[in-house]
């Protein structure tokens, strides 16, 4: 049974207005909010984009800051030109170190792991990631840590970061397509390691032909003794897709994957997240819905515990699981609505039909009680769409609607600092 949400007496506009370059300006010194939410331009000039976050949990104007790389966009193969929405078909394009919406161990619990928090974002029109330190009184204000790093890869869409390693790694899909990583500390991002192989050959070119065929997220296993870098697969036998895993020995990330391709009952895999309290990952499928994969045997192997479809679903990527209510959401890019799913069970809890005028929804991530959507702009600007989860499992309501002007249907990510 479906239900929709109940509309809302009105949608809160607001504008991007600032911009914040950092090398000769203070960063939007009216805002001294503790809490802030990113996501990036991935234009050709990259900008991180940064808005406080409020005590009610919505948005305020905020700030753009350049990551000193390039964005880019894959090919449709659907249409042969650059695609839009979700020119990167990933999630995790920007993270947050210690970003406790992040299911993870103890590192991440002390005031002193939180103190100083870094930002990370890749570059796909020029192979590298950049790094950043967070303001601790203005978390809007990001200051570069160094210049960007190569990533040696081509068409890195994906970076995952463990704090209890002090270690990011990208996931690149282009014609150079495989991860690498590279020791980070507060002096910033030390020089990558060569790329280990995603145990699937993708063929692919620089950009690349998407959406299928390409790497959908990359990221730790709660415990950061694993990492994950899932493929899309094309729906054909001779290239199913699945999930490369490296385990992680003396704070390195093996340099070869134990496969887990053509995992029962999936297709397109896509954004994943640790299920918090067990070995278990919550995954979407563009093709149908959403998967649970356990990892219960170890040494990354990994199995499907169930499946579920999605009715009326046409391109469900991206996952984000609250710590408020403990259950998963999902989204749709060419779908309106925000999907809550049991982590236990993998069954629908409740479908939200959204009212506002968002095409559909990509990246998203959820922190305390609130969940933050991005909703790229066809028309228009790219939006925020928020959400108070503080009533409860099944009771989501939507608060704000965030219209970010200077921004394009380009934009991707979603990171929390909160």
């Amino acid at each position: 049974m479906f239900f929709s949400s109940q509309p809302m007496k009105a949608f809160a506009l607001a504008a991007l207005a600032n911009s914040c370059i950092v090398s000769s300006a203070p960063a939007c010194s009216v805002h001294k909010q503790p809490r802030a939410i990113y996501f990036m331009t991935n234009t050709a000039q990259n900008n991180i984009v940064a808005l406080p976050v409020q005590q009610d949990g919505t948005l305020a104007q905020g700030c753009m800051t350049p990551t000193g790389g390039k964005g880019l966009q894959e090919i449709s193969a659907m249409t042969g030109q650059p695609a839009a929405p979700d020119g990167l078909s990933s999630q995790d394009s920007v993270v947050v170190s210690g970003d406790v919406s992040i299911p993870t161990i103890e590192s991440y619990t002390t005031k002193a792991d939180l103190s100083t928090q870094h930002l990370f974002a890749v570059n796909s029109g020029s192979n590298t990631l950049s790094m950043f330190r967070i303001g601790r009184q203005d978390p809007t204000k990001l200051t570069p840590m160094g210049q960007p790093v190569d990533v040696n890869g081509e068409f890195p869409v994906s970076v995952a970061v463990s704090r209890k390693d002090s270690i990011a790694c990208v996931a690149s899909t282009g014609a150079k397509a495989g991860v690498s990583c590279g020791k980070f500390s507060g002096a910033g991002m030390g020089q990558m390691d060569q790329l280990r192989s995603l145990s699937l050959d993708l063929q692919q070119s620089t950009p690349p032909l998407g959406p299928l065929d390409t790497v959908g997220d990359i990221l730790f296993s709660g415990d950061e003794k694993t990492l994950y870098a899932v493929v899309k697969g094309n729906m054909t036998l001779s290239q199913p897709g699945g999930v490369a895993a490296y385990p992680v020995k003396n704070g390195i990330p093996a340099t070869t994957p134990v496969s887990n391709n053509q995992l029962n009952g999936t297709a397109v895999l896509f954004g994943t997240v640790p299920i918090p309290g067990s070995d278990n990952l919550f995954a979407t499928d563009a093709s149908f819905g959403t998967a649970i994969l356990s990892a219960k045997n170890g040494g990354g192997a990994l199995s499907v515990q169930n499946t579920f479809t999605i009715p009326d679903q046409k391109a469900t990527c991206w996952s984000t699981i609250s710590p408020s209510t403990k259950t998963a959401f999902v989204t749709d890019a060419a779908f309106n609505h925000l999907v809550e799913m049991d982590t236990t069970t993998g069954q629908m809890i409740m479908e939200y039909n959204l009212t506002t005028p968002a095409g559909g929804n990509i990246d998203l991530k959820a922190a305390g009680d609130f969940l933050y959507a991005l909703a790229p702009g066809v028309n228009t600007s790219s939006a925020v769409q928020v959400f108070d989860l503080s009533a409860g499992k099944g009771q989501a309501k939507q608060i704000q609607y965030f219209l970010a002007m200077n921004t394009t249907i380009a934009v991707q990510g979603m990171a929390i600092k909160a």
